[in-house]
């Protein structure tokens, strides 16, 4: 990854069009940020690994789809969601619900980013309205589900870090969890 790194830059320094740039002033570009590149693992799948669960993901970001990729675990596009403080979590609960209550899986996972975006932008405001939002979300999945005499149904809410506005990075505390039947 070094030298790929390094050839990059050389290779961006150099070209006529950086330097012309760089000569009068200008922004130019000499690297790029290669965060989560790499290549897919050859790890077993999911529903091979844990005795059959079928499990789905609706996650509209890239590093949080390939996790579901690289699992073979089917990974749902749901109109309206674009992983950022507009995505519509509601489509998502309802999706989550349609999908849950077709027996076609036994669980599912639905990533929200937008509370950690709210957090590396330092934005508190928008933060609180991010968790208002999945508040919402929990409760549209829980009406779309709670007739469905067929089913039992456990939420799981939690979160993979914390990224607090005042510091607008991911930190060490703790994360809560809530469960319920």
């Amino acid at each position: 990854m070094q030298a790929l790194s390094e050839t990059i830059i050389k290779t961006l320094s150099e070209h006529p069009l950086n330097i012309e740039r760089k000569a009068a002033g200008l922004t130019h570009t000499n690297f790029i940020t290669l965060r989560g590149c790499g290549q897919r693992l050859e790890v077993p799948s999911f529903e091979s690994k844990y005795g059959g669960a079928k499990p789905f993901m609706i996650a509209p970001t890239a590093i949080i789809r390939g996790v579901g990729i690289t699992f073979n675990i089917p990974v749902i596009d749901v109109p309206g969601t674009t992983g950022y403080y507009d995505s519509d979590l509601n489509a998502k609960a309802l999706k989550a619900a349609e999908l849950l209550s077709s027996n076609e899986y036994d669980f599912g996972f639905v990533h929200v980013k937008g509370t950690d975006d709210a957090g590396h932008d330092k934005d508190h405001r928008i933060k609180v309205e991010q968790f208002e939002k999945c508040d919402t979300m929990i409760e549209t999945f829980i009406n779309a589900v709670k007739d469905d005499a067929e089913n039992e149904y456990i939420v799981l809410v939690t979160g993979d870090h914390t990224t607090p506005t005042q510091v607008g990075d991911h930190t060490y505390e703790p994360v809560p969890i809530m469960i319920s039947l």
